[in-house]
C-alpha cells in the first residue's frame, strides 16, 4: 500500500513444514526512506533477512530433491514445495508492486532475489512431480510385466493339463479292479489305448491353443 510517500508491505514468513498457517510481518518505509518492521528496529535488514530465508528454504528443498530416490520422499518434497512456492510468488509480486511505486534500489535487489527463489521452488515442484510420475509409471510397468509372466506360466500349465488329461483319465479307468476283458488282451491293446490317449491329448492341446488365440 502506498500513500503520501509512505509504503506499507504486508508479507508472510516462510511457511513451516506441515502447517498451513501464515505468519504476517509488516514493513513500513516513510517518505525519508527509513524502514521499520514489526518486532524489529532494523526495518530494511529485517526485510532482507525475510527474503534470504526464502532463498535458504528453496536451496534446502532443492538438496532434499537431489537426495530423494523413492515415491515417499518425492511426495514429501512436492508437498513442501507447494506452500513455499505460493508464498514466494506472493513475496515476489509484492516487492514488484513496491518497486513500481517507489524508486528504491534496495527494492530492485530484493525483488530479483525473491524472483530467483520463486523460480527455484517452481522448478523443484515440477521436478518432484515428474520424478514421482516416472516412479509410478515404472512401477506400473513392472506390475504389468509380472502379470504377463504369470499369465504365460498359467497358460503353459493349462496346456500341460490339457495334454495329459486324456492319458490320466484312461489310466484311471483301466487301472480300476474291474473285469472288462482287456486284462487278457495282448500288447496290441496297450499300444492302442496309448495311441488313442496321445491322440486325444494332442487334439485337446490344439483346441486349447485355438481357444487361447481367439
Amino acid at each position: 500500500m502506498v500513500a503520501d510517500g509512505h509504503l506499507l508491505l504486508i508479507l508472510n514468513t516462510v511457511p513451516e513444514e506441515g502447517s498451513y498457517r501464515r505468519n504476517a510481518v509488516f514493513f513500513w518505509r516513510d517518505p525519508k526512506g527509513l524502514w521499520r518492521a514489526t518486532a524489529s528496529v532494523e526495518g530494511l535488514r529485517s526485510l532482507q533477512r525475510l527474503v534470504e530465508s526464502y532463498v535458504q528454504a528453496s536451496r534446502e528443498l532443492e538438496d532434499r530433491l537431489e537426495r530423494s530416490d523413492d515415491a515417499a520422499s518425492l511426495h514429501d518434497v512436492m508437498s513442501r514445495s507447494v506452500p513455499l512456492a505460493r508464498a514466494a510468488r506472493n513475496l515476489h509480486l509484492a516487492l514488484q508492486e513496491a518497486r513500481q511505486a517507489m524508486d528504491d534500489p534496495e527494492l530492485i535487489n530484493l525483488r530479483d532475489i525473491a524472483g530467483e527463489a520463486e523460480r527455484t521452488l517452481e522448478l523443484v515442484r515440477e521436478d518432484a512431480r515428474i520424478g514421482l510420475e516416472f516412479l509410478l509409471a515404472r512401477k506400473s510397468e513392472e506390475q504389468t510385466e509380472q502379470a504377463t509372466r504369470l499369465a504365460e506360466t498359467g497358460h503353459r500349465l493349462n496346456l500341460l493339463a490339457a495334454m495329459f488329461l486324456p492319458v490320466t483319465a484312461l489310466g484311471a479307468i483301466f487301472g480300476m479292479n474291474l473285469t472288462h476283458g482287456f486284462e487278457r488282451a495282448g500288447p496290441g491293446m496297450f499300444w492302442l489305448v496309448t495311441i488313442a490317449a496321445a491322440a486325444g491329448g494332442g487334439w485337446m492341446l490344439g483346441w486349447t491353443r485355438r481357444g487361447g488365440r481367439s
